[in-house]
């Protein structure tokens, strides 16, 4: 499947299945975390009535138009020195493939978790999640615990074990 299908899909089910296939297959790379302001703000806290409210505007998967796989692919050779041959060599493909793969606009999930491996870089992590952004349905929230502290913002059900959300608090703009 391409990854760009699974994140089509991540946002159909609201919930981020490229994040747990990250986690099972390339948990052992290193990667940053990223947290965008614009996004983060999506969800919004009303204090008084301890509400939460988020903008629909979130749930979508445009930045996508914007991600050529390959591109980033050969940026990251490029920056290790790599030459397409050198590549091709170590994912024991045609040098004429590498070539293929730097010119794609997607890649199967697989692919990428292989290529990840051998560039010892979370692929997955630095290109899509950096830009995901799920927002769930306010009713997810119902009967969840709020709990914030200066450094975040953590909502929790005391219902679901499972559902667990932590959000780095953001500066106040002024």
């Amino acid at each position: 499947m391409d990854i760009e299908d699974i994140v089509r899909i991540s946002y159909l089910l609201e919930y981020n299945i490229l994040e747990d296939i990250s986690k099972k297959h390339l948990s052992h790379l290193p990667h940053n975390t990223y947290i965008n302001n614009e996004e983060t703000s999506m969800l919004k806290i009303d204090m008084r009535t301890l509400r939460i409210y988020t903008c629909e505007s979130a749930q979508n998967y445009d930045f996508l138009k914007d991600i050529t796989i390959g591109r980033e692919i050969r940026k990251i050779a490029e920056q290790k020195g790599w030459s397409e041959k050198d590549i091709a060599n170590k994912l024991q493909k045609s040098q004429s493939t590498i070539s293929d793969l730097y010119r794609s606009k997607s890649i199967k999930i697989k692919s990428l978790i292989i290529i990840s491996d051998i560039f010892n870089y979370h692929f997955i992590a630095e290109v899509y999640l950096s830009q995901m952004m799920i927002v769930f349905s306010t009713d997810k929230f119902d009967d969840c615990i709020i709990s914030i502290n200066p450094q975040q913002i953590r909502i929790f059900s005391p219902n679901d074990k499972s559902f667990l959300m932590v959000f780095q608090r953001n500066d106040d703009k002024k």
